[in-house]
């Protein structure tokens, strides 16, 4: 196998270590496992495997303010994100809300408009137009037995994600990817673990912190790091087009595992918001390499920390996903850094 293949296969994986996270999410609540301390439990076990990571690898940090500004995101930003969408789960099909999750990158397109740093173009605003027509039929598709309330939830997690997309943009740049992934994990502990304290404590069953600590490893740090390593072989472009394969997986996986489907109106909505996404993924990358905004490279949902074959043209394409080197908010998922 060349360089390049196996760099595409260890993308595909990541996005699949990725996609499987909602499934895990679903058998920890059927553990017994409690919204807020499944997320305490989770940013906990992350951010503590994301440090152990850099103690061994002994790379630089990077800048301090940003580490501080990552733990602040982490605290009142990526939370508010992270709890949106595992909120939308216990309602709704996990496929579905993976699909109107992954309308983040059409969001940051807009808010890149609205802020400027990025001007309209045709090839743009056809994607987003394509984007806003399969979440029409995401959501139409199953217009008499969804659940409103969770669905709405799924869309408000993918804007919260835009929000903090921008906002961390400008400040992943100076830090290390996977310092700032590792302190936007630890921020959001803090926070869901406050919470989970005021509300009776962290209970779950050996089950329950079994299923959690797969979110945590196989869908959060081990996607991270294959992603990186995928990154320096085949480039942001491909890469952060392997990404894509996230939702169908979990769609895949949720039929296999728990028996849930999407209508026929439904899986062509959710075709339509993957080609928006291809289509503004590879122009932000194509334009990344010679050096625009790293705004549009946000909506790459990459990891957040290079490897040491990438260069910082790469890094930087994809530090603007998590946690989907890593961008914050593919770098969030890690935290989901969903």
């Amino acid at each position: 196998m060349n360089r390049e293949r196996e760099g595409l296969l260890l993308c595909l994986i990541s996005a699949a270590g990725f996609g499987a996270m909602p499934i895990f999410a679903r058998q920890a609540y059927a553990a017994g496992v409690e919204l807020t301390p499944l997320l305490a439990l989770r940013f906990l076990i992350a951010a503590a495997m994301l440090w152990a990571l850099i103690a061994v690898r002994r790379r630089s940090l990077g800048s301090l303010r940003g580490i501080a500004l990552g733990g602040l995101l982490g605290l009142c930003g990526f939370s508010v994100q992270a709890g949106l969408y595992f909120g939308a789960i216990q309602r709704i099909d996990v496929g579905l809300a993976s699909l109107l999750l992954y309308t983040y990158p059409a969001f940051v397109t807009v808010g890149a408009f609205a802020l400027r740093r990025e001007s309209p173009t045709r090839r743009k605003i056809g994607a987003l137009l394509l984007a806003l027509g399969g979440v029409a039929l995401v959501v139409g598709g199953g217009a008499e037995s969804i659940d409103w309330l969770g669905a709405a939830m799924a869309v408000g997690s993918a804007a919260f994600y835009t929000v903090y997309i921008l906002a961390s943009d400008r400040v992943a740049a100076t830090t290390s990817p996977l310092a700032f992934a590792a302190s936007v994990a630890s921020g959001a502990a803090v926070t869901f673990t406050a919470v989970a304290l005021l509300r009776g404590g962290i209970h779950a069953s050996g089950e329950g912190v079994m299923w959690v600590s797969l979110i945590a490893s196989v869908s959060t740090v081990l996607p991270l790091v294959l992603f990186m390593a995928g990154l320096a072989r085949v480039g942001p472009s491909t890469a952060s087009i392997a990404s894509t394969v996230e939702p169908p997986c979990t769609v895949l996986l949720a039929f296999i595992v728990l028996g849930e489907t999407l209508g026929p109106l439904q899986l062509a909505g959710g075709a339509l918001v993957l080609c928006a996404v291809v289509i503004l993924q590879r122009r932000s990358s194509s334009r990344s390499a010679s050096g625009e905004s790293p705004v549009t490279r946000s909506s790459e949902r990459q990891a957040s920390s290079s490897p040491p074959a990438a260069s910082h043209a790469q890094v930087s394409a994809t530090v603007s996903r998590s946690g989907r080197g890593v961008s914050p908010a593919r770098a969030a998922r890690c935290a989901d850094i969903p």
